[in-house]
């Protein structure tokens, strides 16, 4: 792969990270009770990724306008690279697609990393960090 095309790819990753940020900053918006607890949670992981993603990007001299400009079915996300000015375009269903796959690679990696739950039979303390082993 070139450098360039490498380039590219870096900027679509970025803008799919950056879009479904923002998308998940509106459903906390709206979200109430559990709802707001998993957007909040969603959130931070995508901050996370977004935080790497800049990291990349930064690495490879490339700084990405935050918000695109609509042209009809597409978005316009002006990007350069080292200097250099480009316009990166993207229908909006190519997007969703993209973020689509992505968010069921996010939905793999959260089902690998599965958080060890205690058995059914265990009482928990007033503290909410300990819990009681049931007597053998």
């Amino acid at each position: 792969m070139t450098a360039e095309a490498e380039d590219l790819q870096l900027i679509q990753e970025h803008i799919e990270i950056m879009t479904l940020v923002e998308m998940a900053r509106a459903q906390h918006e709206d979200a109430k009770g559990t709802r707001s607890g998993i957007t909040k949670l969603v959130g931070s992981f995508l901050q996370g990724e977004l935080e790497r993603s800049l990291g990349r990007l930064k690495a490879r001299r490339i700084w990405i306008k935050d918000k695109p400009e609509r042209a009809g079915l597409k978005l316009q996300f002006t990007y350069s690279v080292a200097g250099k000015r480009g316009l990166y375009e993207i229908e909006r269903a190519t997007l969703r697609a993209y973020m689509t796959e992505r968010v069921e690679d996010y939905s793999d990696l959260i089902i690998k990393v599965q958080i060890p739950r205690p058995p059914l039979d265990v009482k928990y303390a007033k503290d909410k960090h300990m819990f009681i082993q049931p007597n053998p």
